[in-house]
């Protein structure tokens, strides 16, 4: 029932769970309601000044993107998370 949050290393008493990657994983345009999909995970993990740009970048494609009311998770592609 692991859910990836990393508690049980820092609460392990003999140290042998460590640390592989340090960061933030990004997953984009997941949504619930009648037609769910899954997020896409960007590759790789970032910093917070890294997260804020995508953030940023992400708010920029929505709005040069959105017509009609879509959600967010009807315009973003596979390619934009890639590359």
């Amino acid at each position: 029932r692991c859910l990836s949050c990393g508690q049980c290393i820092e609460a392990c008493p003999t140290g042998t769970l460590a640390r592989v990657e340090e960061g933030y994983r990004v997953l984009l345009g997941g949504k619930l309601g009648r037609h769910p999909r899954l997020a896409l995970a960007m590759p790789g993990r970032y910093t917070q000044d890294q997260v804020l740009a995508i953030v940023r970048d992400c708010i920029a494609l929505y709005k040069a993107r959105s017509r009609g009311g879509k959600r967010f998770a009807e315009l973003l592609t596979e390619k934009d998370i890639s590359g």
